[in-house]
């Protein structure tokens, strides 16, 4: 027979997080008391305020694998090839300060006068042209991690840190222009909440974790907060008989990266209720 609920709510804010917390993105919560909690009982996430403070380039999504081939007269003879990781200047960018990063990048890499930059506002792509007796080849993250020939600084095909999804570089493409898809300078399009303590290991994440307990979408545009609240009566986890002092939480991407909030504190609330049979 189930139980009571001697805690209906509980009111978590990042701002009280341990000190030995990692960050606003991965804490421990303490409470003043512990609670029991009876036989079929399951926990909602709701109210959820997120600050959307993260930087679409940051100094973990910010290197593009370029390469340079110069042809020679004689046509017969394969192109020097010359590859270049650069790396973008770390901030929020809009799509202005985007396209000139990346113009500043390239000529710091391979030199002035070679790159032209150039963006569209209407289609939201960004182009790079090289001088006409070259070609140039920006890598995606699929050839990255496949077999190629490639020929600069080694990289961690399972860390590319690269900027690729922001810029929209998804699809492989080499000549003296080079266009990218969309540019999403959003970044993130869901935040991951997870919790060993409370998660019943019956979710699967988009790369196979069990302990997400709560789905965000991301909403707003740099600078704002994300709400998030209760709209599914399917949107529980199981916590039946769990005593509960120390709570842990993190936030992540779609690839399990904690995010950085910049010292923005996230806030959410747990509701607790008895599972009708």
């Amino acid at each position: 027979m189930a139980g009571s609920l001697s805690i209906r709510k509980i009111y978590v804010d990042s701002r009280f997080k341990t000190a030995d917390s990692y960050s606003d993105a991965q804490f421990k919560f303490e409470l003043k008391e512990s609670v029991q909690l009876p036989d079929k009982c399951v926990c909602f996430v709701d109210d959820v305020v997120i600050p959307h403070s993260w930087y679409n380039i940051d100094a973990n999504s910010n290197y593009l694998y370029v390469r340079k081939y110069e042809y020679y007269t004689d046509l017969t003879t394969p192109p020097l090839l010359t590859d270049h990781m650069i790396t973008l200047e770390v901030q929020n960018h809009t799509f202005d300060s985007l396209k000139n990063a990346l113009q500043a990048s390239l000529d710091a890499a391979f030199g002035s006068n070679l790159f032209t930059v150039t963006k569209n506002d209407r289609s939201g792509i960004i182009t790079v042209t090289i001088a006409s007796q070259y070609n140039c080849k920006i890598f995606t993250d699929a050839e990255l991690k496949g077999t190629n020939d490639w020929s600069g600084s080694a990289y961690d095909s399972s860390n590319l840190m690269s900027a690729n999804e922001v810029l929209g570089v998804l699809i492989p493409n080499q000549g003296i222009s080079v266009k990218t898809s969309l540019v999403d300078l959003r970044r993130y399009h869901n935040v991951y909440l997870s919790s060993p303590t409370l998660s019943s290991y019956s979710t699967l994440g988009p790369r196979g974790e069990n302990n997400i307990i709560k789905k965000v979408p991301v909403t707003s545009d740099y600078g704002s907060m994300i709400f998030d609240s209760v709209v599914a009566s399917h949107d529980w986890v199981n916590v039946s008989k769990r005593l509960l002092k120390t709570l842990e939480f993190r936030l992540s991407d779609a690839y399990g990266r904690t995010i950085d909030f910049h010292g923005i504190p996230v806030s959410f609330s747990l509701i607790f209720l008895i599972q009708d049979d």
